[in-house]
């Protein structure tokens, strides 16, 4: 999982939040992204805005964005502030559970410089 980052919190009061990063599939098996969950929020959909956006043959890498797809978190326990970051679980079929480190990124960056 390569740089897993969410747009700060404009608007303290918001109650939601997207998830972006890159998926690679080190395995010889086609896997998908099935679940995702953390402490900081009630709900954890995946969003997909393409097809099979959670799909990642072996050897190849998916970015997941606002075109392919996003893990939205709802019911936030507290607003997303810069330069901090919180822990969130990932479930895929063939990996099992992943955990990550997402990084919390200006409100106004559209795909941040580091991966």
């Amino acid at each position: 999982i390569v740089h897993p980052w969410a747009h700060a919190s404009a608007d303290p009061s918001s109650p939601s939040a997207d998830v972006y990063m890159t998926i690679r599939n080190k395995g010889r098996a086609t896997d998908r992204l099935v679940s995702a969950s953390s402490a900081r929020a009630q709900q954890h959909q995946l969003i997909p805005m393409a097809p099979d956006a959670f799909v990642v043959a072996p050897g190849k890498a998916i970015k997941l964005g606002k075109a392919t797809g996003f893990v939205r978190l709802l019911g936030l326990s507290k607003p997303l502030y810069v330069h901090d970051n919180f822990s969130m679980t990932l479930v895929f079929e063939k990996a099992g559970r992943i955990d990550v480190e997402v990084q919390i990124e200006e409100a106004s960056v559209q795909e941040p410089h580091k991966h």
